[in-house]
């Protein structure tokens, strides 16, 4: 059961991930999270076919050429519709495919950014926090009462590496 968690702090954004993941019948602990030309960070839920290709295209794409969060941002969905039009006709109903990027504007500088990204290679600013995975429904509601905008990238990593087994930030 993947849960994904990205939020904006006061002063950056966290994205947060469990690491089980199914490979046929068994259970194995990797990172769903993905650091992108050392500047972006990526984390996707859905089938694990589909993420393994998500990360390995990620990982043979190129960065653009202008230091654009836009341009990740169109890599990435273009990504995300490449493997849907792919794979959505064989798997039908058992495809699933969600993902969260999160960086600076300017890779090294500006302003920090989460941007949710469909299966279907659309994606959207999250505003506050965005959860995705199969367990998005059963942390939700708690994490709606626990969640401060105001908190610190640091406080905000402190409240939750308790419960999570790996994290990234920008700030």
């Amino acid at each position: 059961m993947t849960c994904v968690i990205g939020a904006k702090c006061a002063e950056g954004c966290v994205i947060v991930s469990d690491t089980r993941i199914l490979r046929e019948f068994e259970a194995f602990n990797e990172s769903k999270i993905h650091i992108l030309w050392d500047k972006v960070v990526t984390a996707g839920a859905g089938n694990t076919a589909i993420l393994d290709n998500f990360a390995a295209e990620l990982s043979e794409s190129k960065v653009p050429d202008t230091p654009d969060f836009g341009k990740v941002v169109k890599v990435i969905e273009d990504i995300a519709h490449g493997l849907q039009a792919r794979y959505r006709p064989r798997l039908g109903s058992d495809y699933d495919f969600q993902a969260m990027v999160m960086g600076l504007q300017k890779f090294d500088s500006g302003d920090p950014y989460l941007r949710l990204v469909h299966g279907e290679g659309v994606s959207e600013d999250v505003e506050n926090y965005a959860i995705i995975g199969h367990g998005a429904p059963y942390i939700a509601a708690l994490f709606r009462l626990l969640y401060d905008n105001m908190l610190a990238v640091n406080e905000c990593m402190h409240a939750l590496e308790n419960d999570t087994s790996y994290l990234a930030m920008v700030n």
